[in-house]
This record gives structure tokens, sequence and C-alpha cells, in this order.
């Protein structure tokens, strides 16, 4: 996992909550990012008065977790420019063949909630009449497929995965579609 150090990091002076009557402020942080963007960890050092270190930031992780995770699902432009994709691209129907090889690796459940047309009771008679999970994906998307007829787009498909943080299943489609 990819990690980078935020040095210097500065925020409006805190009180103190312990003994010590002072003001303290983030010195460094320390976040981890996830292969999909995400914040997966993160980790501040406070300095006082005396400059050493004292406890995990709480606030801090929360913080910075929200602008990561907010600017991880904002991304999907960044994933259309890095393959070059345009619109008339993004609105094909998503041939066949490229429904069979999606159904190889989509995260159903998670993304399957976020497909137009397929709405909660999909979901769960998928999940009762799929025999394994490849059954499960492939029903999905089949399901999908019928419902949207000409919208089953590769760009609604791309679109539902980065809102569910499945990047690395977003850029498998787009190296699906610059094949064709």
């Amino acid at each position: 996992m990819p990690s980078f150090l935020l040095e210097h990091l500065t925020l409006p002076p805190l009180q103190s909550t312990g003994n010590d009557a002072g003001e303290v402020g983030v010195a460094a942080a320390s976040v981890g990012i996830t292969e999909g963007g995400a914040a997966s960890s993160v980790c501040g050092v406070l300095t006082g008065t005396t400059g050493s270190p004292t406890e995990p930031v709480n606030a801090l992780a929360v913080s910075v977790t929200s602008v990561l995770n907010a600017e991880a699902g904002s991304s999907t432009s960044t994933i259309y420019k890095k393959y070059n994709l345009t619109k008339e691209n993004l609105n094909t129907k998503c041939s066949d063949e490229h429904i069979l090889d999606i159904g190889k690796f989509i995260s159903w459940r998670k993304v399957g909630r976020r497909l137009k047309h397929i709405e909660e009771r999909d979901i769960q008679d998928i999940d009762r009449d799929g025999k394994d999970e490849d059954d499960r994906r492939r029903l999905l998307l089949e399901r999908w497929h019928e419902k949207n007829a000409s919208d089953a787009t590769y760009g609604e498909i791309i679109n539902a995965m980065m809102k569910e943080q499945k990047r690395d299943e977003a850029e498998k489609v787009c190296e699906l579609l610059n094949s064709v």
C-alpha cells in the first residue's frame, strides 16, 4: 500500500486538555492510501510547548480521511483522461463479450446497487438464485444489460465502480474499452 508524509501540516492551535496549560499543534501526519484512493490509516503527532510527541490525533484522522475519500470519489474524470476516453466511448453500450469479462471481477453487490434500474429486490433475487459468486456476477450484469438496453454503457458501469471506490475494477473496464 503506497503512503506519503504530510510534513508541517498546520491546524489552528488547540487548547490542551491535559494538566499542561499551553497550546498544541500538529507537527506531521502520515496518511496511508489504498489502491482505490481511500485513506486507510492516518496518524498525527501532537507537539506541545516542549516539542515532544504525545498522542495520535483522532480529529485529524476524521478530517483527512473525509477529504481523501471525497477526492477519491471525484477522480472519475482522471481515469477518463488516463485512458483517453471520450463521451462517445463512454456512451457506447457494453458488448456481450465485455459483459462476460466484467463478470469475472465486478464487486457485484456494491456496484450493482449503483447501477441504473437495479433495485435491492434484484440484488436479493440474484443472491438467492446464483449458485456461486461467479454466477451472481454474471446474473447481475445480464439483468442490468436487459433492463437498460442501450443505456447499459461503459460510462455507467465505470461510474458505478468509482462511486463504490472500486478504481481497480473501473480501470479494468477502461482497458477493455480501449481494446475495442
